[in-house]
């Protein structure tokens, strides 16, 4: 008797929009990989299963469930309305990857509110009114965190790793 083996492949990917910081999730999650694309080009070592997004465009995420099959996305349309820019020129994080605290250092515009969250878009710190820019990040887990930073006239994305 000949036994056939049926593999089941990860469910249709689909993207969700966080309508706070506006970043990007791949969904479903737990996968085994993620590659994010802009315009239908792979994005360079975005493998994770948030993304930042880099402006307008069309988004798709490709996942690789735990059986090694692979589904893409449909697209997911970033526009002017709808993106926030990840911008890391008004403002910068040291130390870079982020240790037990971390420095808000900018250009311009002091920051009038900050806010952090994780990968999931939890939200890990909040501050509505700044007066000192170091934050204590000692009970945070290692990953990456988006750092969203407010000044009177914009709003800037940042993305930063936490060892």
């Amino acid at each position: 008797m000949e036994t056939n083996v049926l593999t089941v492949c990860v469910p249709y990917p689909f993207i969700t929009q966080d309508p706070l910081t506006k970043v990007l999730f791949a969904n479903p999650s737990p996968a085994s990989s993620y590659q994010w694309y802009k315009d239908s080009l792979a994005l360079p070592q975005e493998n994770l299963n948030v993304l930042i997004p880099s402006g307008t465009g069309i988004y798709q995420v490709e996942i690789t469930d735990f059986e090694s099959c692979s589904s893409i996305s449909e697209g997911f349309r970033i526009d002017a309305i709808t993106s926030l820019e990840a911008r890391n020129d008004q403002f910068s994080i040291s130390p870079n990857p982020i240790t037990s605290s971390f420095r808000i250092n900018w250009v311009d515009d002091p920051p009038t509110e900050i806010q952090v969250f994780d990968v999931s878009g939890h939200n890990v710190y909040h501050d509505m009114d700044p007066k000192y820019l170091t934050v204590d990040a000692s009970s945070w887990k290692a990953g990456i965190y988006f750092i969203k930073v407010f000044t009177k006239n914009s709003a800037s994305l940042l993305k930063e790793k936490k060892n």
